[in-house]
């Protein structure tokens, strides 16, 4: 027995004033033709159809394709089971398939294809998608597109809450879950539950903005770690400190980024996670000028040979328990302590949010709402009246 699947545009050879035709799958059993068509699926001109495929001079071709992809990936995985099982394969079998099976769409296959593929979102947001895929992964290996009901969303808020993650990261997980489920019904031409992510019962609270003091950033510089690689890391993680820079723009940080202006040298670059340029003085602090003139030997970028984010964690874990700091370091704790200490200097807002690279100045008002030393100076302010 012989089945073949193929998408077919304008099976008919038909004509009309749209110019616009419909994209079915032909289904040839034994020399046999049928077809089977897509519910929902775009009409398309002759322009953008070529062998068997979507230009990508459509807008939609990556999204189209990959339905298309899809449906004859689950057709021909249903022949071949049939086949295994020693069952006949007939074209009323395989309509009656398609008819009941439009939903089976493995979401998780479908949601890393389409975050690999989608040409809008920048690298440092893929990678926080990929984190939110694999935690619904870990949840259940297994899930349809069918599978996502309200049920489901609840139980993997649960499941979160019981890990336990952060109030503020369930619910950036569930943002994104919400709109990888929009995207995969609104490609699968399936219609959504638009009440699917509303009302839901999401714990409430922000993560903790945790830092550390002055004190602690010189007393982990001072420290003696007596390894050579860790005492490499903790000169990356000070210099953090003194610029509030991720660990993704350390990466990417080179000599050219260090101008000379009249005032002294400043750090200058478009930041890893959006591009935004961040001006950061280097006269603030004496220690940021001595590690940079540490590393001025170095060809290209200023620090080589630097190891993943995991494993940056994990050494700066080691580091703390040596310098005899109690605290969980994490390479965000530098950016979280150097705008602290920058707005304890009377640091204006404005000028913090250019150094952070901040794309909004909402997002640098979140820490000057959580500043104890802030909040501290406004309080001695209001006694002093």
């Amino acid at each position: 027995m012989s089945v073949i699947f193929a998408a077919v545009f304008n099976r008919t050879k038909a004509k009309n004033k749209s110019a616009l035709y419909k994209v079915n799958i032909r289904v040839t059993i034994d020399r046999k033709s049928h077809y089977l068509s897509f519910q929902n699926f775009p009409k398309l001109k002759k322009i953008d159809w070529h062998k068997g495929k979507i230009k990508l001079s459509h807008p939609h071709a990556y999204e189209l394709n990959l339905i298309i992809q899809n449906k004859i990936r689950e057709l021909e995985g249903y022949v071949i089971k049939s086949l295994a099982d020693g069952l006949s394969v007939t074209w009323e079998g395989i309509k009656a398939f398609h008819d009941a099976d439009s939903s089976r769409i493995d979401f998780l296959h479908f949601a890393r294809e389409y975050i690999r593929k989608a040409k809008d979102i920048k690298y440092g947001t893929k990678r926080s998608y990929g984190t939110t895929i694999g935690m619904i992964e870990n949840f259940r290996s297994d899930i349809q597109l069918r599978d996502i009901n309200r049920n489901f969303v609840e139980n993997f808020i649960r499941y979160q809450k019981n890990k336990p993650y952060a109030a503020e990261t369930i619910r950036k997980n569930m943002a994104k879950f919400g709109k990888l489920y929009a995207e995969a019904c609104r490609l699968e031409a399936m219609s959504p539950d638009h009440n699917l992510f509303k009302a839901l019962k999401l714990p409430k609270g922000y993560s903790k903005q945790v830092r550390l003091t002055p004190e602690e950033i010189t007393k982990l510089y001072k420290a003696k770690l007596g390894d050579g690689k860790l005492s490499y890391l903790r000169d990356i993680f000070i210099f953090q400190c003194y610029t509030g820079l991720y660990y993704s723009d350390i990466k990417l940080m080179d000599h050219r980024h260090v101008v000379k202006s009249r005032n002294g040298y400043y750090l200058t670059n478009g930041r890893f996670k959006n591009d935004k340029v961040y001006v950061v003085p280097l006269w603030i602090y004496p220690e940021q000028m001595k590690l940079l003139n540490k590393y001025k030997h170095t060809k290209g970028l200023i620090f080589e040979n630097l190891p993943s984010d995991q494993t940056y964690n994990e050494k700066l874990k080691d580091m703390a328990s040596l310098a005899g700091i109690e605290k969980r370091i994490t390479n965000k704790m530098a950016r979280h302590s150097f705008t602290e200490n920058a707005i304890a200097l009377g640091f204006p807002r404005q000028f913090v949010s250019r150094m952070l690279g901040h794309s909004r100045e909402e997002t640098t008002q979140s820490y000057y709402d959580n500043s104890p030393n802030l909040l501290l100076q406004n309080i001695n302010r209001f006694l002093a009246k």
